[in-house]
This record gives C-alpha cells, structure tokens and sequence, in this order.
C-alpha cells in the first residue's frame, strides 16, 4: 500500500509489491456493511464479526506469505 517497489535487486530488476487488499477490499466491503447491520452481541452480529476478522486476517496472511516467499 503506497509503496512503489517491494524490493530493489542487485541486478536492477524490482520484485513489484502485492496489494492484498485490493483483492480483498470488494469482500471486506460486503462483511463490513453486514456487520454495521447487526445488532452489537448478537449471534448474528458475532458471526459477521468473526468473518470481517478471517478476511482481515487472509489480507494480513497474504502479505506475510509474500515476505516469506521473496526472502
């Protein structure tokens, strides 16, 4: 997010950065508007939190894999 290039090789060349969000941000959305419907300690309330919490946490995720892979 923001940043232009990951990371700059010796060679030149640049590893582009993966913007995890982006591909997430149309479900985040939809999870997000569901859960400011819900009642606050509700059942249905806890589960659309608890799936706002799993899509954040696959954007955290995806990021972590991409340091992990280049490193």
């Amino acid at each position: 997010m923001g940043v232009v290039h990951f990371a700059p090789l010796s060679d030149g060349a640049f590893i582009e950065p993966l913007n995890s969000f982006k591909a997430h941000e149309d479900q985040l959305l939809k999870a997000r508007q569901a859960l400011s419907r819900k009642e606050k300690y509700t059942k249905n309330g806890k589960k659309v939190k608890a799936e706002v919490q799993r899509i954040h946490a696959r954007i955290a995720n995806v990021r972590l894999d991409l340091l992990h892979k280049t490193s």
